[in-house]
């Protein structure tokens, strides 16, 4: 699929009517959590082989980088692409930078961005899960929704 192409189906997965189950929000919400295990995966491998440290393993283990370098690319381009300016930053609060949740939502609560007016706990919990309805919409039109497995996801949750 063409970047050009995901960022059509990305931009339209909030207009589109798909069911999204809780479980589909919980599975949802632990691939976003080993976006920053993967993203160190991705950042150590090209450290490596900036300085030309790779051994004959780490070059073995190309296509699993390659993996994770499109799974963290398309984690960013997800959330980037939500409408929502606060459920976007919610979630770069809490996936992408990895701030616990109390932390998130005291940033969200205390109104440090200067773009968006504070907001009460209530609606950062809402405005969480919408954001995770959205996402999880996004994975099911692509196909990686249904390819999460209860064995991966485990280890988020």
């Amino acid at each position: 699929m063409s970047m050009i192409a995901l960022d059509h189906a990305l931009r339209g997965a909030s207009k589109d009517e798909t069911t999204i189950k809780k479980e589909d929000v919980k599975n949802t919400e632990a691939f976003l959590r080993a976006y920053l295990p993967m993203l160190k995966v991705v950042k150590d491998y090209e450290a490596a082989a900036a300085i030309g440290s790779l051994s004959n393993n780490d070059l073995t283990n190309l296509e699993a980088y390659q993996f994770y370098k499109s799974i963290t690319d398309f984690t960013i381009s997800t959330i980037n692409n939500l409408s929502n300016p606060y459920e976007r930053l919610i979630m770069e609060k809490l996936y992408i930078q990895g701030l616990p949740y109390k932390k998130a939502a005291m940033y969200m609560r205390m109104g440090y961005s200067s773009k968006l007016n504070p907001i009460s706990l209530t609606s950062f919990a809402d405005r969480k899960r919408k954001a995770l309805v959205s996402i999880a919409k996004s994975l099911n039109i692509i196909g990686i929704l249904e390819k999460l497995s209860s064995e991966t996801t485990r280890l988020y949750k």
